[in-house]
């Protein structure tokens, strides 16, 4: 296979930034991780194209069909699209790739990544999980390769960091204009616990759902608000099921009107330590106390102060018992979290650094 590459013009300014994210266009992660800073960069003059390799429409009906036919059909699109970029790499001084260059391709091996390396000087990989896990020799390689590496997690950056010297921790930050921060933590009566997650993370919930039983048998006051894309099956007397797509469902008014919210996670893994707890962002960009176990938590959060810790099955029992009389005790750990996210997770607060990660 032959590719073409164009020279830029050396009379020409190149345009700073190439962004690439792994994930679709209106699909959790693309947006969040990579494609939302662009107007912070270009508030500060600075270019940041953002190319897409699929949207949501097209992962649903192709991606996530039975018909292989289909799926193949995805695979080409996105392949496709991706390899119309390669000619303009030369362009950009600095090319972000979030995961790999070629998104959801069944490639065991970091072919593209290696070539982007030797045709462009500067090619910076993204990373806000351990996707060395899951294909290994495509993420090590593609690290090695790679002129600089962000992360997510201080577990990723000192994992990375024997590959590449130049391994960096950049916060996983969140647009908090999107969300509405909790007025109320005063209440004698009515006490709604939320979690929300994926399918995969399902299992720890189902983990404490005997802590959950004995909750709500000792507080008539407390009910249970899940939130999951694929539905949940919860053996629980006061507990009200979420998805999506229910009609007139808000997704912002439904986490600040919780009391509490949960994060469960439970085992030793390498996924699970390199973990970036999105759920745990959004509970405290709201101020609503958060009970998360070890790996729900960033860099510098603290017992007690910005969440309450539960690492075992029975601190569940334990730390819920607790906080929910608790009024004062759950207004200072959601406004101690709200403050801990506004300080370290935003855009503003972690643009200077990226700003001299990609540029220089």
């Amino acid at each position: 296979m032959i590719f073409l590459i164009r020279k830029s013009d050396t009379n020409i300014r190149k345009a700073d930034i190439l962004a690439l994210p792994y994930y679709p266009y209106n699909w959790p992660g693309g947006h969040e991780r990579i494609a939302n800073w662009k107007p912070y960069f270009e508030k500060r003059g600075l270019c940041f194209d953002v190319y897409w390799a699929s949207n949501d429409k097209e992962l649903l009906k192709f991606h996530e069909s039975k018909n292989p036919i289909k799926r193949y059909y995805f695979y080409f699109i996105v392949l496709f699209r991706r390899l119309r970029i390669i000619s303009r790499v030369n362009n950009y001084n600095t090319i972000w790739i979030q995961r790999n260059f070629i998104p959801f391709y069944p490639f065991k091996d970091a072919f593209f990544e290696k070539l982007l390396s030797i045709i462009h000087p500067k090619v910076i990989m993204d990373y806000y999980d351990a996707d060395y896990v899951s294909n290994y020799n495509l993420t090590i390689n593609s690290v090695k390769n790679a002129s600089k590496v962000t992360v997510s997690t201080s577990f990723l950056k000192n994992y990375y960091l024997s590959l590449n010297s130049n391994s960096y921790l950049l916060n996983m930050t969140i647009d908090y204009s999107n969300y509405t921060i909790k007025k109320n933590y005063v209440t004698n009566d009515k006490i709604k616990i939320g979690w929300m997650g994926s399918r995969g993370n399902m299992i720890y919930l189902k983990k404490i759902e005997n802590e959950l039983k004995f909750i709500e048998d000792i507080f008539p006051n407390v009910s249970f608000h899940f939130l999951c894309r694929d539905g949940l099956i919860m053996d629980l007397k006061r507990v009200k099921m979420y998805t999506w797509k229910d009609p007139g469902f808000n997704y912002s008014d439904w986490l600040t009107d919780l009391d509490i919210g949960i994060a469960p996670y439970f085992g030793d893994t390498d996924t699970l330590k390199a973990k970036s707890s999105m759920k745990s962002l959004e509970f405290m960009a709201c101020g609503i106390p958060l009970i998360t176990s070890e790996h729900g938590i960033f860099e510098g959060m603290i017992d007690k102060t910005h969440f309450i810790l539960a690492n075992n099955i029975n601190d569940w029992k334990i730390q819920l018992k607790n906080i929910i009389p608790n009024n004062s005790l759950r207004k200072k750990i959601g406004l101690s979290g709200y403050n801990f996210f506004k300080n370290y997770h935003t855009y503003e607060s972690n643009l200077d650094k990226l700003i001299k990660i990609l540029i220089q």
